[in-house]
């Protein structure tokens, strides 16, 4: 089969944008990023780097690419840093904004021209954003790795060309305007409910297939099975399915709480083979799953707990 080719067009006005990468304890990935980031062929683009109180040399490394960089004097998560970077982006003038995880990494010199050719050819184009494939394997996407994700999509529920994935996707400001900001009560699955909130809008979100991006997945999170991540991950879920799926929510919550079940026996179980390294994070990870329970219909459902990641 002949491989497939795409033409890359040149445009003779080159849009203003503006890279928003939030970062926290990202030394490990921060300088492969901006590596890739800064081996673009384009000429009108600015790197904000949003940094969320770390306390290793991530800003260190930073430093000299002319990146410009706010500071926080405390981490109060992705959403909110990233609204703080499309604020900025509107409200200086960018013609689009470009939220790049900081653990990705960038492999043709020509995607932002790419991408431009996807919002050129159709202006109800929103979002469009790259095909990301796992850092530690390649030739494995993403989308086709995520049990979350297959689970979904065999539901009909969307399709992987409207999925929006986070890591890496190009908003127009314009059109951001209208969508309005990102939930910040989601720590997960923030990009599926802002791309859904895009097209009851009437616009489109596109992959854009001929452009790939490396992401290591999950690969900022310190700890997988932190009460943190444990609160946050079902907390989340149950907050986008009662928001965008609501004439199949009695079905998925029953589908939800079969897996809160899975997910209750796991802890015991994991605990009672020393899975877990200490009585201290054990007694964590179950005061987040119960918190979790007593949050669900409550009016504390949406609101972050404040453990440590």
């Amino acid at each position: 089969m002949a491989k497939m080719t795409f033409k890359i067009k040149k445009h003779s006005y080159d849009p203003k944008i503006l890279f928003v990468i939030v970062s926290w304890d990202s030394e490990k990935y921060i300088k492969s990023c901006l590596s890739s980031l800064f081996k673009l062929e384009y000429n009108n683009y600015k790197v904000l780097l949003i940094d969320n109180a770390s306390s290793d040399k991530t800003l260190d490394y930073a430093k000299g690419y002319g990146l410009i960089v706010m500071k926080n004097k405390k981490n109060r998560g992705l959403q909110k840093a990233n609204n703080n970077g499309l604020k900025y982006s509107i409200n200086k003038g960018f013609d689009y904004t470009f939220f790049l995880n900081v653990d990705t990494i960038i492999t043709d010199r020509n995607m932002l021209h790419l991408i431009l050719n996807y919002f050129n050819n159709d202006k109800s184009t929103a979002i469009v954003f790259p095909t990301s494939y796992l850092l530690d394997n390649q030739d494995k996407k993403i989308f086709e790795s995520f049990w979350l994700l297959k689970i979904i999509n065999s539901l009909k529920l969307a399709k992987w060309n409207s999925m929006v994935d986070g890591c890496a996707m190009m908003i127009d400001n314009n059109k951001a305007k209208e969508i309005g900001y990102f939930d910040e009560r989601l720590f997960y699955f923030d990009d599926f409910d802002y791309g859904k909130r895009a097209r009851l809008k009437g616009f489109k979100t596109k992959r854009a297939d001929n452009v790939k991006i490396l992401h290591k997945w999950g690969g900022t999170i310190k700890h997988s099975l932190s009460p943190f991540v444990i609160y946050n991950f079902n907390n989340s879920l149950y907050i986008f399915l009662k928001k965008h799926l609501s004439f199949k929510f009695l079905f998925l919550l029953l589908l939800y709480f079969v897996w809160l079940i899975i997910l209750f026996f796991y802890l015991i179980i994991s605990a009672s083979f020393k899975m877990i390294n200490s009585q201290e994070n054990n007694n964590s990870r179950f005061k987040s799953f119960f918190y979790l329970l007593k949050s669900i219909g409550s009016k504390g459902l949406g609101q972050k707990l404040n453990f440590s990641g």
